[in-house]
């Protein structure tokens, strides 16, 4: 008897410890996608990564779009932020919270983007309205009426609506 008590006590000690192994904490955040050119992505939320060229389509609401790579084009409804590391980018969407463009010659077309931020040369943006402005850099164009700050370092640069 006190074999099976000692063996069923091992047994309980051993199944807590490996209990504590394998919890795994929920992810508070959303997974990232990658999704792959020419396909038609629903985003309910979830972050993606774009980094071949071609053209990707996003539905829904996304979280964050990172886009990493040259010669990429993407149309998206809306989104909580893009962050574009690259050159000849070209976005068309709905509303977006943030745009972050690092890098030259990208083009985004969007109803309404919360705040923008670029460090690049000849990026062209193009909205309804934008609550702040960030430039640095030459040559670059925003194109939208800013209701907020407007900070620019740089030359050439073009501000506000048209």
């Amino acid at each position: 008897m006190r074999r099976t008590v000692a063996g069923l006590t091992l047994s309980a000690i051993t199944v807590a410890a490996l209990s504590g192994c394998v919890f795994v904490r929920p992810n508070m955040t959303s997974p990232t996608t990658v999704p792959t050119s020419g396909s038609l992505q629903v985003c309910d939320g979830v972050d993606f990564t774009v980094t071949g060229i071609g053209f990707y389509t996003l539905q829904g609401d996304c979280g964050v779009v990172t886009v990493t790579g040259d010669e990429i084009t993407i149309k998206a409804e809306n989104a909580e932020a893009i962050v574009v590391k690259g050159d000849r980018v070209t976005i068309e969407m709905g509303s977006l919270g943030r745009l972050d463009l690092q890098g030259n010659d990208n083009e985004v077309n969007a109803d309404d983007i919360g705040g923008v931020n670029i460090a690049g040369d000849r990026n062209t943006v193009d909205a309804g309205t934008s609550t702040a402005v960030t430039i640095q850099g030459n040559d670059n164009v925003v194109d939208a009426k800013v209701t907020g700050e407007v900070v620019q370092s740089g030359e050439r640069n073009l501000v506000g609506s048209r």
